[in-house]
């Protein structure tokens, strides 16, 4: 795993199941372990996960809550409609779990639990599945594990272009309290 020095918010058992009881959904043990391990911070150039410890100047926007994800839902609800997705709060709707700018990391739903990962594009207004891991996902999209187009841009997006495997402009993940300034979308109508 990797050496972080300094860590920021980690999340607490407590705070874990205080969030999964207050959606009524259980949430995948590798998102957990990855934030509790880590918390707060960037990964690459301002690409962050949601976070039930995150708490910024004000409610940031990282913080994994029900307030945010129904303000990012309000923000959003075109793209239900337009590429036929359903967004938590809704049953069984998807839940925002990380992002960059207008590229955003969702959990989906697959049997009876929340244990699969898409990434929602904006701009494309296209949803795909990427995996079931976070923390597989990012890896693979550091080290351009994933021969699409969509991931080797998403990549250079988050870390810069890759000079050589695994030797990025920016690091892999850098602790930080949460700036309260990812994850808005704009709203389109």
């Amino acid at each position: 795993m990797l050496s972080v020095q300094s860590r920021f918010e980690q999340p607490s058992r407590f705070n874990w199941r205080k969030i999964e009881d207050e959606f009524g959904v259980a949430l995948p043990v590798g998102f957990k372990s990855l934030i509790s391990k880590l918390g707060s911070g960037n990964f690459g150039d301002g690409f962050v996960l949601t976070n039930p410890a995150a708490s910024g100047m004000y409610r940031s926007p990282v913080c994994l809550s029900m307030d945010n994800l129904t303000d990012y839902r309000e923000a959003v609800a075109f793209l239900e409609q337009r590429i036929g997705i359903r967004l938590f709060p809704r049953k069984n709707g998807l839940i925002l779990i990380g992002g960059k700018e207008r590229r955003q990391l969702m959990l989906g739903v697959r049997g009876n639990s929340y244990s699969v990962l898409y990434l929602l594009d904006h701009d494309d207004e296209e949803i795909r599945e990427v995996g079931e891991d976070v923390g597989e996902f990012l890896y693979k999209l550091y080290f351009d594990e994933y021969p699409d187009r969509w991931a080797l841009s998403f990549g250079e997006d988050i870390w810069g272009r890759a000079k050589s495997r695994g030797n990025r402009t920016f690091p892999f993940f850098t602790p930080s309290p949460t700036r309260g300034d990812l994850i808005r979308p704009k709203k389109i109508l």
